[in-house]
């Protein structure tokens, strides 16, 4: 058989090589996690070599699954408890190991020539969209507004570039235990902003600190990118492979625009995550013992626990207590500097305040009481727009499908956020107009039955 037709017929059936959770536990049990609590540093390897081969330090990422713990009587007692504080995993939680090399038990699992082999017949069936030129030709170029102010560019893959990519999506993940490290929020199944905002709430923090990185999609290089996937299982051991790297270079570049990477294409956001496990991995050590730079009687430093969580490029640690955020902060660029980021930290938008204030946590608010809301304004032009709604009911004026769609979808978020304030909100302006919000809005949204 030509290599062609292998490819070709490997390529239509990708790999999946992930074990079950116990299973891989299993197989990890005894591989060093990742140096010691409280470390400031990456490994040495990476801050010296940004160009790791497969025999030096190799991050593996597993997916944990949900776990219960049982109730105490204390907690019994003073009835304190609820479900999301005794369970941990799940909902894209997962777990990041470190080891010198990757494990031989894992190594009989991986099959990395039959990974190159659909590296290579995805690349000739894309191969003349690779070599388009100019590449600009593929996308289509817009910009939608920034809730912080400003435009944000898009750059939106044509149909035949779409369909590429979310097979090289397919790809990646179908190679991999887990695409991101538990502290990313973004872009992973069952995560979203709220889940974010809930860790906090569960941490049941006080203090919060906001991080966002300058240029982190347009900024984003393939060499970066390169450099990072030498060090991420399983990308590493196809990296190994002198045809192997030429291979996923290929590939790669498909991915990139003008050198950067764009944002609203289907592999970006994945990309990101995956290139994030060392950067995630070494911060949330690092700030789960963090030095307070306080000491105990006997000299011995106090260190605080934080919570870390990432959303795309937006950082946020939370403590009980108050903390040091220009130590964190300092941190931060710490580790970007020692992978040899291309992207910084945009110390302008550093915000540090209590729940006692205005705490917002990517657009929604954590109050004094640690309950989720959207915050006062938000539900003030939530009111207004069912008030609005219902007096156009009533006038006979119907709104147009798309505003009715995303009306239907700003009902869920706010169900969501703050079900039990939503509640209320939609049965008060229910018992005012006589009618039921959701029922009209399905009504105005089914299609009319036309007979003949």
């Amino acid at each position: 058989m030509k290599l062609d037709d292998q490819c070709l017929m490997i390529a239509q059936r990708p790999i999946r090589i992930s074990p079950e959770p116990q299973q891989l536990k299993d197989i990890l049990i005894g591989i060093d996690d990742g140096g010691v609590r409280g470390s400031f540093h990456l490994p040495s390897e990476h801050k010296h070599n940004p160009h790791i081969r497969s025999t030096h330090m190799v991050y593996i990422t597993y997916n944990c699954p949900e776990r219960f713990r049982e109730i105490t009587f204390e907690e019994l007692l003073r009835g304190d408890f609820n479900l999301a504080n005794l369970s941990t995993g799940g909902h894209g939680a997962t777990r990041t190991v470190i080891c010198n090399k990757v494990p031989p038990r894992i190594m009989r699992i991986t099959k990395v020539e039959q990974m190159i082999l659909q590296l290579q017949a995805f690349n000739q069936q894309y191969e003349s969209l690779r070599l388009t030129t100019p590449r600009s030709s593929l996308y289509n170029h817009f910009s939608i507004p920034k809730a912080s102010g400003g435009l944000r560019w898009i750059d939106a893959p044509n149909s035949d570039l779409m369909k590429a990519l979310k097979e090289l999506k397919t790809l990646f993940q179908s190679w991999m235990f887990a695409d991101h490290h538990t502290c990313a929020f973004a872009y992973v199944e069952d995560r979203s902003v709220l889940s974010a905002a809930k860790r906090h709430q569960k941490f049941n923090a006080w203090w919060y600190a906001h991080f966002d990185f300058h240029g982190f999609f347009p900024s984003t290089t393939p060499a970066f990118v390169l450099s990072q996937f030498e060090l991420i299982y399983p990308f590493n051991l196809i990296l190994a492979s002198p045809t192997g790297r030429a291979e996923l270079l290929k590939a790669l570049d498909l991915c990139f625009l003008n050198g950067a990477l764009p944002q609203g294409t289907p592999i970006s956001p994945l990309i990101t995550n995956i290139m994030m496990i060392p950067f995630d991995h070494a911060f949330a050590k690092a700030v789960n013992h963090f030095e307070s730079g306080k000491h105990n009687p006997d000299g011995t430093p106090i260190t605080d626990r934080l919570c870390y969580t990432r959303y795309a490029d937006d950082i946020i640690v939370s403590c009980k207590v108050i903390f040091n955020f220009h130590a964190v902060e300092r941190l931060i660029v710490q580790l970007l500097s020692q992978m040899n980021a291309p992207f910084t930290l945009n110390e302008t938008k550093t915000q540090f305040h209590s729940r006692a204030g205005r705490n917002w946590i990517l657009g929604v608010m954590l109050n004094k009481d640690n309950q989720i809301t959207v915050g006062y304004r938000k539900n003030k032009i939530f009111k207004a727009t069912i008030d609005t709604y219902f007096r156009d009911k009533q006038k006979g004026k119907k709104w147009p499908d798309e505003d009715l769609q995303s009306f239907q979808g700003n009902i869920t978020w706010f169900k969501d956020v703050q079900p039990d304030t939503t509640k209320y909100i939609i049965q008060k302006y229910n018992a005012k107009y006589g009618l039921d919000l959701e029922t009209c809005i399905k009504a105005d949204l089914a299609p009319l039955n036309v007979t003949a």
